[in-house]
């Protein structure tokens, strides 16, 4: 009589006492290409840090103001560009509205630190003298629509530029 049991597919059960198969084993922990070295808590971890450079009095002093000194030099080289046709072209209330927003730039510059070069110093205040007389020119200028004072601004500004230049060449 036949058997109605029937066999598994693979060809039977196996046997638990057969030699293990190393073809699937996992790669070693102590494999130094795939495990990092082990770091205990109070080893620091290593760093590429450089000591601290120290900066120059000027160089400090720079860094603190350079984006205010910056933005005020590009407004006034804005200002100066706007002026010659500011009659002819009738933007007087924007280019007016540009000088007093420059003048409180220019006021707060003043209220800087003083450079630590005492070299630069003078030039650094005469600068911010012509530019406070270019920005009121400039908003009695265009104010009145008169050539002469929008003129004496264009001028004003011009030193002030040359002058806040150096300055900051120098810094």
């Amino acid at each position: 009589p036949a058997s109605t049991a029937t066999r598994p597919v693979s060809g039977g059960t196996r046997s638990s006492t057969g030699p293990a198969s190393t073809a699937s084993a996992p790669a070693s922990a102590a494999s130094p290409a795939t495990t990092p070295a082990p770091t205990s808590p109070t080893t620091p971890a290593p760093t590429n840090v450089t000591s601290p450079v120290s900066l120059s009095p000027d160089a400090q002093w720079w860094a603190s103001n350079a984006n205010q000194v910056t933005q005020m030099q590009n407004d006034a080289s804005t200002i100066e560009k706007a002026l010659p046709t500011v009659i002819a072209s009738g933007n007087l209330s924007q280019v007016s509205q540009s000088c007093q927003v420059f003048q409180g730039e220019v006021t707060a510059a003043q209220a800087l630190p003083v450079i630590p070069d005492t070299t630069l110093y003078p030039t650094w205040q005469s600068g911010l003298a012509d530019y406070q007389n270019a920005s009121q020119e400039c908003i009695q200028g265009t104010a009145a629509q008169d050539p002469n004072l929008i003129g004496q601004a264009e001028l004003d500004l011009l030193g002030g530029s040359a002058q806040v230049g150096q300055v900051t060449q120098g810094l």
